[in-house]
């Protein structure tokens, strides 16, 4: 594991996070995902169409919050934060001119909210 204060983030070596993840059990990788989605959330800007100035904060979390649908899809989270993160990261992607890789996590977030209690 390697910490990187000036990017606010911590490396975790690709084959430790399999051996890690492996040794947890369901529930607890769940907690876990349910986690790592809040935390993005949390930090991925919320309007990047509306504030050019978001985008390197955009960029700088994209690989993470690009994760996070996997986590979704896996985990299937169904919450409300969880199709507000896909759609910020997805609204960001087309500021870009990347809607090949925006669509499906717009249809992603929309799939989510469709199950959302009303």
């Amino acid at each position: 594991m390697k910490h990187l204060p000036e990017e606010r983030l911590l490396s975790i070596n690709p084959l430790l996070q399999v051996v890690k993840r492996e040794l947890i059990s369901p529930p607890e990788q769940y907690q876990w995902a349910e986690r790592v989605i809040r935390a993005v959330h949390a930090v991925f800007p919320a309007t990047p169409a509306q504030n050019r100035d978001s985008w390197p904060v955009c960029q700088h979390y994209l690989k993470q919050a690009q994760a996070c649908s996997d986590l979704l899809q896996h985990h299937q989270i169904i919450r409300p934060e969880a199709a507000e993160l896909l759609e910020r990261i997805a609204e960001y992607l087309h500021t870009q001119s990347l809607s090949t890789i925006a669509d499906p996590l717009d249809h992603q977030a929309r799939h989510i909210r469709a199950q959302l209690p009303a």
